[in-house]
């Protein structure tokens, strides 16, 4: 077998090893060229001379395409769990201390206030609006494919902390049991003149 450039002679000086610069560069063309050939051989790979044998190795055809498959099965439904510790007060009729979620994902619902679909606050008073907002939720975990059963965690926002009983009243009224994780707290002011908002996250 003859590798490229082996033919050349070189006169020229040589080293204290014998060597001289023309045969440096055979050797480091013989090894790139070994290592370009034995790199394409182990699986059977296409060749890029195909036909060409290294020490009488025929270079084989391609392998078959390589398939997998995933033994995991995505669950098409959520599991929840609500956990209440009893190291802490129990308020079961309005929140659990926390909600597992198992399945294939969560919704992350915005805040919905007490408008209507014209962008105009209902009438009444906290009692109404706190209706009307659990009612714009619904309609969005409806349209998502969800339910309130599957909310794991609820945030309301008050403009008035003394409005707090009467939001709780419809809260507790409207919401299935067990409720969802939450969390309320006032704030200075709220889109649109609204004296209540909520957004909540539920399971698919």
């Amino acid at each position: 077998m003859v590798f490229p450039g082996s033919m050349m002679k070189d006169d020229g000086p040589k080293a204290e090893n014998g060597f001289t610069p023309l045969h440096w560069t055979v050797s480091v063309n013989v090894a790139l060229w070994v290592a370009q050939s034995t790199m394409y051989n182990p699986c059977h790979m296409p060749s890029p001379n195909p036909g060409r044998t290294l020490n009488n190795i025929q270079f084989g055809p391609p392998p078959p395409p390589l398939s997998f498959t995933h033994p995991y099965t995505m669950p098409t439904n959520s599991t929840i769990e609500n956990i209440n510790t009893p190291k802490n007060a129990q308020l079961t009729s309005i929140l659990s201390h926390a909600v597992k979620a198992y399945g294939p994902g969560l919704i992350f619902c915005s805040g919905c206030t007490p408008h209507d679909s014209a962008l105009t606050i209902v009438e009444g008073g906290i009692k109404e609006h706190t209706e009307q907002v659990i009612h714009n939720l619904t309609n969005v975990l409806e349209s998502a494919g969800s339910s309130w059963e599957k909310v794991v965690k609820v945030n309301v926002y008050l403009t008035d902390m003394n409005e707090f009983g009467a939001m709780n009243e419809v809260y507790e009224r409207m919401l299935p049991s067990p409720k969802p994780a939450r969390t309320c707290v006032q704030v200075v002011k709220l889109p649109g003149g609204a004296d209540v908002e909520m957004e909540c996250i539920a399971a698919i």
